[in-house]
């Protein structure tokens, strides 16, 4: 069956036949293929035509994970990106990117990097934003799907996720997301099921074909196995998002929700608090805190300031900003009050 369809799309292409069609004979084939259960052949093939990979189907008759296409990246925000430059240079980067792409097309060695730091720091953007500039498919599994209440059947399961991986051929990235969900550190276990299914992935690991690229992502490398540490590559920090950057996102996501932001004041906010500038980015600021203060102004109507100040001081009065410096007007952004109002409370402070 598979013969015919390609020899139709030869006799197409001879004969001078309408493109439509020919691409129209490409989306079967590739159909077919993906039906009999060569979804990563099928993907590939998706993809150098431009269709939507999402449409691709796996065949039930198949043992595999089912490893998830993502759908092309939309760009990324130049805001965002630059982020990443207190953890690298644009050269670095671009480096990293050009070694991938080689690694890729000569097959080399399979390449494994560990992904890691805080929750909200940007560690999945990064990566789909490398994946986006290695213009390749790119597939998704978080780590927790793996696991199974079942005895032996989460070795089961990384078995089949190995063959996923082999099927692209080395020509894929693979994401595994929440990693520590399931190689925490074996030394603290003594369960014989769990130190199997440790042996399983290190061995998964070691069998990675070569040209593929799997990112591993972390928010708890303290917890990983130290086996499984040492079977990666390249370890890869993200663990602090700066100030400025924090501002201009902040200031970027408002501006596409149609809310009025005063970025001056968000900036004194900033510079009022007792903590030091690192012991704010190191510990408060997250990609992830920009969504909140957003989403909480559109759906509960909280105010941004406020909710900001509260996250990056220990307590909030009028008397306090008045004491650092804020003018009514700015306070009264901050505790939704006017600018009447604030006077008097803060004269009634003062008593």
């Amino acid at each position: 069956m598979h013969n015919q369809k390609v020899y139709r799309i030869i006799e197409a292409y001879v004969n001078k036949e309408d493109d439509k069609k020919i691409y129209k004979f490409i989306e079967e084939y590739a159909r077919e293929l993906s039906d009999s259960g060569d979804a990563f052949e099928a993907a590939n093939i998706f993809n150098l035509i431009g269709v939507n990979k999402n449409k691709i189907t796996y065949s039930n008759s198949k043992k595999t994970f089912n490893l998830k296409i993502l759908n092309e990246y939309k760009e990324i925000d130049k805001n965002l990106l630059k982020n990443f430059e207190n953890q690298f240079t644009e050269k670095e980067v671009q480096n990293l990117i050009s070694g991938l792409k080689r690694n890729m097309r000569e097959r080399l060695r399979p390449i494994k990097i560990l992904v890691e730091g805080r929750p909200g720091t940007g560690k999945t953007t990064f990566v789909q934003y490398l994946s986006l500039k290695l213009k390749t498919n790119t597939f998704s599994v978080m780590a927790s799907s793996l696991v199974s209440s079942f005895l032996g059947d989460t070795q089961k399961n990384i078995d089949y996720l190995l063959s996923d991986i082999k099927a692209t051929n080395g020509h894929s990235i693979i994401i595994i997301d929440e990693f520590d969900s399931i190689v925490g550190n074996r030394e603290n276990s003594t369960n014989d099921e769990y130190k199997r299914m440790i042996g399983t992935f290190n061995l998964m690991l070691d069998d990675i074909p070569n040209g593929a690229i799997v990112f591993a992502i972390t928010n708890k490398v303290d917890q990983l196995d130290s086996a499984i540490l040492r079977r990666f590559n390249l370890t890869i920090r993200l663990d602090t998002v700066k100030i400025e950057h924090f501002i201009n996102l902040l200031r970027k996501k408002c501006e596409l929700n149609n809310i009025d932001i005063d970025v001056k004041l968000i900036e004194k906010i900033f510079k009022s608090s007792n903590l030091s500038k690192d012991e704010i980015e190191g510990n408060f600021l997250t990609l992830s805190l920009v969504d909140s203060l957003v989403d909480n102004n559109i759906f509960f109507n909280k105010n941004i300031y406020q909710c900001l100040f509260e996250k990056i001081n220990s307590e909030i009065s009028a008397i306090q900003l008045y004491d650092n410096g804020f003018n009514y007007s700015e306070i009264g952004k901050i505790i939704d009050k006017d600018q009447r109002t604030v006077k008097k409370i803060i004269e009634m402070e003062k008593q």
